[in-house]
Parts: C-alpha cells; structure tokens; sequence
C-alpha cells in the first residue's frame, strides 16, 4: 500500500503516518509547514518519522496545481490521506483567503489528481463544526448541516460536498471524517485542553517570582487540573508527557 498523506507534520497526520508504517505501507508526506503555530513543533513530529523505513517527505502546498500533479505523477499512490487544511475557528475571521486557498482550491487539486490516478479510496478530514446551528445531541452523520456558523466549517462542508460530487461523477471512492475536538501526545499547542494548564504555570511561576508560593512538599495549594494525573512544570510543557483523549463536540 502506498499512501499519500497530506498535513503530515500536523497532529493527526504525524501519528497517522507513523501507524501506516508501523503496518507495513510506503507513506509519503506533504505539508506546507506554515506559521499557523510552531514551525518547531512540526519539524519535531517529522523528526520522529525522518528515519523510518517507507516514509519520504516533500514540502509544499497542495494549493498549488503544479506541485500536487508532480507529487502524484511521481508516485503511484494507491491511497490519499488528504488533512492538510488552514485549521481555527477565530483565525478564519482575520484570514478568509487562507481558507478558501488551502481548504477549497486545495481539495480540488486533491480530488482532480485523484481521479486522474486510478486512487482505490480517498479519505479526508471535514469537521464537527458542520454541524453548525444544530443543537441536537449527540451529533450524527445523518443530521442537517446546512448552517455552518463560521467560515471554516463552510469550507468543510464544501469539501463533503465537493468529494460527493467526485464519487458520483468518476466513480472515487471517498470518506469523510467529521473529526471533533482531538487532542494527545503531541497535540497542537492552541487547543482548548491546553490552554488551562499553560494559565496554571505562568500564574504558579508569577506567585513564585512574587513569594507567595511554597515548593511543592512544603504545604502548597495546587489547583485542581483537567487530568486526573498530576503535572509537572517539565511534564505540561513535554509532548511526550501529554494526554490523550477526545473533547465533547467542539
């Protein structure tokens, strides 16, 4: 099985890549490595896979035409993991063509590459956020989403539309998963889950530099976290050392 995976030095898709090795397929990864958040942080994830049998790695947008036909051309894929995406809620508010350049022009490269080279299936990442203005609960692939309530899930929702179309039309074997919130071991640093642990330190290390705090065995107060285990300094800033698990709807 060769399998194209694209968003590789994201979350999902470093992991994904290193399970598709792990059983034994040839894995090439793309991504554009952009600024949305560390750079570092994504060359670290590739870091962990640079060395492994099967995996190559190319650089690039798959908003640009040229580079994902070459990308396929000079491979034969059999498989096409598309999570490349600009990723967040709120940034689509201040960055609008980022979105319509990565999530739409870019599936469409996605897509027209694809059935031009006799893939076997298509697997792409949509978004709970389709889910929109629907508040029944729990979610279900068979509800309503035709009331996106932010740009960003409009794109995804555009995509689920987009990849039916091709299946219908060139026969592409397509699925769509409506990830919710994920998070775990080298997740990326602006989910929710994150953000209280990073208030907690900064507030301890304020109290600390302010003498108003004890070392920890010395009669300190530590407020409760969102894990049931308990945290270091050194732990809440180490991927390795991350929780794992999935949020309610996001």
């Amino acid at each position: 099985m060769r399998v194209l995976v694209t968003g590789a030095a994201g979350f999902i898709g470093s992991h994904l890549s290193t399970r598709l090795l792990d059983e034994g397929a040839t894995v090439t990864g793309i991504d554009s490595l952009n600024d949305y958040y560390s750079v570092t942080l994504k060359r670290d994830r590739l870091g962990r896979l640079s060395d492994r049998d099967g995996f190559t790695f190319i650089q690039g947008n798959i908003d640009k035409e040229a580079f994902v036909d070459r990308t396929f051309r000079d491979s034969a894929f059999t498989h096409v993991i598309n999570l490349a995406a600009q990723a967040g809620v709120p940034y689509s508010l201040e960055q609008p063509l980022k979105y319509i350049q990565s999530n739409i022009v870019g599936f469409l490269n996605i897509l027209e590459a694809s059935r031009h080279s006799d893939i076997r299936h298509l697997v792409y990442a949509s978004s709970s956020s389709v889910y929109g203005l629907n508040e029944t609960l729990p979610s279900d692939a068979g509800q309503h989403t035709e009331h996106p309530i932010s740009l960003y899930a409009a794109t995804k929702k555009s995509n689920e539309m987009m990849a039916h179309a091709y299946s219908q039309l060139f026969k592409l074997p397509t699925t769509g998963l409506r990830f919710f919130t994920v998070y775990g071991p080298w997740g990326r640093p602006d989910m929710a889950i994150y953000t209280p642990r990073k208030r907690y330190w900064k507030e301890s290390s304020e109290r600390r530099q302010n003498g108003t705090i004890c070392p920890r065995g010395e009669g300190m107060f530590v407020r409760p976290m969102p894990t049931s285990r308990r945290w270091n300094e050194k732990q809440a800033s180490d991927p390795e050392h991350q929780s794992t698990g999935a949020s309610n709807r996001s």
